[in-house]
């Protein structure tokens, strides 16, 4: 059973002798700070052994109950705050602790943007790099998410709708969260309450809860039990004064769909360019950093007109569209192909005709893909793109912006790109989820 989270106490000294740790399975110890890990926890050492620590900052003196006790490493929680860092704020949402979706608001948010930052710089030296890194690109850190999924279930006649607890599949039910734009949060109660039916139908499952660039509201559930038609369409008419679009699925394939305004629009750049999307589709949950991330590529490509340029994990066109205006060709890869479909809509609606886009295993790429290249975006999962820079590190491409969502697989990709010859030019970090370890990086390459 998770442990039920509780703000840190002030340490007030107490009288007499301190009891002695607990041994083997889990121990009470005071421990000293002194670093942050890649998942944003405190780091310690006790003897031989590092400690991870939640809720603990560099600096930091903490009481800490350690409750997961491994060969090289132990893992806990600060109880007892005895000695505070000067970064230390209070964290102003009250599920903090609990929810697994943040990890870093009890830390300033200047002193997150340095942690990832120095992340990001330790990484490049690692790879023997010495690039001084642009300033982060950022935006509001509150409210700036445009999506939210939340999980629900069924327990009893209890029907709890929230987020995950860290390393749970238990849900914290909440009401308003402080990342997602004001209008979700305003409308989040009103739609679980006209979908309390379905929800219930459903058994558990997903809830999405989306916004697009023009103020629209769309929701889509994912259920682990098939609803009927009927209770999908009283939830729709339940919501037709809050949402425009409606969207039920099981198991992968929709259920039941009401397409109140046809479609939900994502903004792209400060002139007005956007693209098509639909719920379920990805996008990036920070508009306003996509914005400038995108604008960031585009400036170190400075596509030319006679270019043929590849965005490599092209989605929707988030990179593709507003690329194609600056240049001769642009070449789309995505595996799936209703993306694929979508992206080339996307280009046909704004006026668009020299994307080519296609469907492709990236993961198992044809050395096919890179040729003729001159420039090259690379915006992959999580899982990085090994074997595409393995083709690429052969490559005559001249450039290559290089977006990643995860540093580890960016530092083994980039590894692959520098032994082939290309040279890093410029990095830096887009704060796409404030508040959260995860980062997303920027990096420019160039042919030797």
């Amino acid at each position: 059973m998770a442990q039920k989270y509780r703000p840190l106490r002030q340490f007030k000294p107490q009288q007499g002798k301190a009891g002695k740790d607990k041994a083997a399975k889990g121990y009470r110890a005071e421990l000293q700070i002194h670093d942050l890990s890649n998942d944003g926890r405190g780091v310690a050492r006790r003897g031989d052994k590092v400690v991870f620590v939640s809720g603990a900052l560099p600096g930091e003196t903490v009481l800490a109950e350690v409750d997961r006790c491994h060969r090289r490493y132990d893992e806990g929680r600060a109880q007892e705050l005895r000695v505070a860092a000067a970064e230390r704020v209070e964290p102003p949402c009250q599920y903090f602790g609990r929810c697994g979706g943040c990890q870093l608001q009890h830390l300033d948010y200047g002193a997150q943007l340095d942690f990832k930052q120095q992340r990001l710089g330790a990484l490049l030296q690692r790879l023997g790099c010495a690039v001084s890194l642009a300033a982060p690109l950022r935006g509001e850190p509150w409210h700036y998410r445009h999506r939210g999924r939340f999980a629900f279930v069924l327990r009893g006649e209890q029907l709890l709708v929230g987020f995950r607890q860290a390393a749970s599949h238990k849900i914290v039910p909440i009401k308003a969260c402080p990342l997602l734009e004001d209008p979700i949060n305003e409308a989040l109660v009103a739609i679980v309450d006209a979908m309390g039916g379905l929800l219930r139908a459903a058994a558990g499952g997903d809830l999405t809860v989306v916004r697009d660039s023009r103020g629209q509201l769309a929701v889509a559930v994912d259920a682990t039990r098939r609803p009927s038609p009927a209770l999908c369409a009283e939830a729709a008419q339940a919501l037709a004064e809050v949402a425009q679009l409606v969207v039920v699925s099981h198991k992968g394939q929709t259920v039941w769909e009401c397409l109140e305004s046809k479609s939900l629009y994502y903004q792209q750049d400060g002139s007005g360019n956007s693209f098509r999307f639909s719920p379920l589709d990805f996008t990036q949950v920070n508009p306003t950093v996509n914005r400038l991330m995108v604008a960031q590529v585009l400036n170190w490509l400075e596509p030319q007109a006679d270019d043929t340029v590849a965005d490599f994990f092209a989605g929707l066109g988030n990179f593709s569209l507003p690329t194609a205006r600056h240049c001769k060709q642009v070449r789309g890869y995505e595996l799936d192909g209703a993306m694929v479909a979508r992206a080339l809509d996307n280009a046909k609606a704004a006026g668009i005709d020299n994307l080519a886009a296609c469907s492709a295993d990236l993961f198992a790429p044809a050395a096919a893909l890179v040729d003729g290249l001159d420039k090259a975006i690379l915006d992959p999962p999580r899982a990085g793109a090994q074997a595409l820079c393995e083709l690429l590190a052969g490559s005559s491409v001249q450039r290559i912006a290089y977006v990643s969502c995860d540093p580890a697989t960016l530092e083994r990709d980039l590894a692959l790109l520098l032994a082939g010859g290309y040279r890093i030019e410029q990095a830096c970090v887009a704060d796409m989820f404030p508040h959260s370890h995860h980062m997303e990086s920027l990096v420019l390459l160039r042919s030797g």
